[in-house]
């Protein structure tokens, strides 16, 4: 199987919550994302959020996880435990 890469966009859109919501786990590391682009500085380019299919999945199943349980706990917390 051939691993796709998604933008915060798509993965927004598959799992279901908004574009600001992807942004923040990737910022608090909870969901693993790289940088791809060229990274110039013409024409407003800059290097966009990608995240890999695989992560998307191993991240859609601790959301998953949380949502079914609504412990106290935190994601990080189900994440890292």
């Amino acid at each position: 199987m051939k691993d796709r890469l998604f933008n915060t966009t798509q993965a927004a859109e598959l799992l279901n919550m908004n574009r600001w919501q992807v942004l923040h786990y990737i910022t608090i590391k909870l969901l693993p994302a790289h940088k791809i682009g060229n990274g110039e500085a013409i024409k407003g380019s800059h290097k966009e959020w990608r995240i890999w299919e695989k992560d998307l999945i191993d991240f859609e199943k601790i959301v998953s996880q949380y949502r079914r349980n609504r412990t106290p706990k935190g994601m990080r917390e189900i994440h890292e435990g």
